[in-house]
């Protein structure tokens, strides 16, 4: 499983890196296109004064300077261009800094980059161009502004950028082009380092959260067999190596035809597992995002409360490399590192089946949580059909549906059908849009 999921990840992967080469071959093509109108005009201009030249006047103006002058003119201003820009390019320098590296979803980050004009030459005109990525690699949002900065003069440019999803991105200053005074030549200055940011993810302040009742009520009194030394006898077993002596039971032994160990009753309090499912309908980038914002956060929020009430919680999810995840700690320090395992939401087929195997897995477990929290955008069958399963074997069940937040209505009810098999087995369930509506429907 592992091996396969691998190899698609590694698939992916080359898949962004050639759209990304793609895109970048486009703005490539189109800077080489702007480039060569420049100086597809730089020769026209050049020839038209060439032509004025041979054409006013006669043989005898055309032997002085005076005719020439114009043709001259051009190609000395053209050449002094073009050392202008290569000087001014020589003495610009720039540097980015920023507040901080990490901050909560939907905050501010604000970048500074610091110019320093180190000649006695004007810059008529400088490019900076910003970007964020998304956490695809592709630039999610771009932004250009110009300057012009005097001899030995410097210049502060500041910027805030917001971040909407949780995730590490890369951001701050992408382009910065110098132009000469008749805007002929362009140089862009060598790329810095880019800055990261981490975005983690925001922790809702819930009031309560409803479980099933009677579900919670049962699996409270579920006792699991187990090995003790001074607890209630249940049942026994075949002897197996590695059993404690003090556990055989000696009479019945001596009855069959090999050893017996015995039992008991472990009786303990209900934990709670939250699962995280990665799997998402959509195909645009910004949905997907946001579907995996409000999974992640809607899952911490009720782990973080339900921790709170003195309740064991445990998170569950199957991380980027396709390796099964058990969380116990989610503390403000462990968040970037338990975000960056996390995969990037997905309507890939594969990615559906993960949850579902997670929860079989804590019902077959004898050591597995008895009340199991699903976090979910898949609205997939089979996951709703391991939570009925998960119910009949006397767990109690929760489902958190993310939706995508553009629907309402008649949409809405038909995006949200497969959650009637819920309501038909009375398991509770919440239906949102994004993290914060928590406060609100489980109230």
């Amino acid at each position: 499983m592992a091996l396969g999921w691998d190899i698609r990840e590694k698939r992916a992967q080359r898949r962004k890196l050639r759209e990304r080469k793609r895109a970048l071959g486009r703005e490539a093509k189109s800077q080489r296109r702007r480039v060569a109108l420049k100086a597809a005009a730089s020769i026209v201009t050049l020839l038209l004064l060439l032509a004025l030249a041979l054409v006013v006047g006669d043989s005898d103006y055309h032997a002085t300077v005076i005719g020439w002058a114009p043709f001259v003119a051009a190609l000395c201003a053209l050449a002094l261009a073009y050392a202008y820009v290569r000087v001014l390019e020589a003495n610009l320098s720039y540097s980015e800094e920023i507040n901080r590296a990490d901050c909560k979803r939907g905050a501010c980050v604000p970048f500074r980059v610091k110019f320093k004009n180190k000649g006695p030459l004007l810059f008529f005109k400088i490019e900076v161009e910003f970007f964020i990525s998304d956490l695809f690699g592709n630039v999610a949002h771009a932004a250009k502004t110009t300057l012009a900065l005097g001899p030995f003069e410097s210049y502060e440019l500041a910027l805030d950028a917001q971040f909407d999803h949780i995730g590490t991105y890369e951001a701050g200053v992408k382009r910065v082009v110098v132009s000469d005074f008749l805007g002929l030549f362009e140089r862009e200055l060598a790329p810095r380092a880019k800055q990261r940011v981490e975005v983690t993810p925001r922790i809702q302040n819930l009031e309560r959260v409803s479980f099933d009742d009677a579900a919670t009520a049962e699996t409270s009194k579920t006792a699991k067999s187990v090995l003790a030394d001074s607890l209630d006898y249940s049942q026994v077993r075949e002897y197996e190596p590695g059993d404690p002596l003090k556990t055989i039971h000696w009479k019945l032994s001596a009855h069959s035809a090999g050893y017996l160990t015995r039992l008991y009753e472990v009786y303990r309090e209900p934990g709670v597992a939250v699962i995280f499912d990665f799997h998402g309908q959509g195909d645009d980038a910004s949905t997907l995002m946001g579907m995996f914002d409000a999974v992640v956060e809607s899952g911490l929020s009720i782990a973080t409360f339900t921790r709170a009430q003195g309740i064991d919680t445990e998170l569950h999810f199957q991380d980027r490399f396709g390796e099964e995840r058990t969380v116990f700690d989610w503390g403000a320090d462990a968040l970037p590192k338990l975000v960056s395992d996390m995969p990037a939401m997905s309507n890939a087929d594969e990615v559906s089946g993960a949850a579902v195997g997670i929860v079989h897995a804590q019902i077959a477990n004898r050591h597995g949580q008895s009340t199991l929290v699903v976090c979910s955008a898949g609205m997939d069958p089979v996951l709703i059909s391991a939570l009925v399963d998960a119910k009949a074997q006397r767990r109690a069940p929760l489902m958190v549906a993310v939706v995508p937040p553009e629907l309402d209505g008649r949409a809405l009810d038909a995006y949200c059908k497969p959650l009637a098999a819920l309501d038909a087995a009375n398991i509770p369930y919440v239906v949102i849009a994004r993290s914060e509506d928590l406060a609100v429907v489980l109230k």
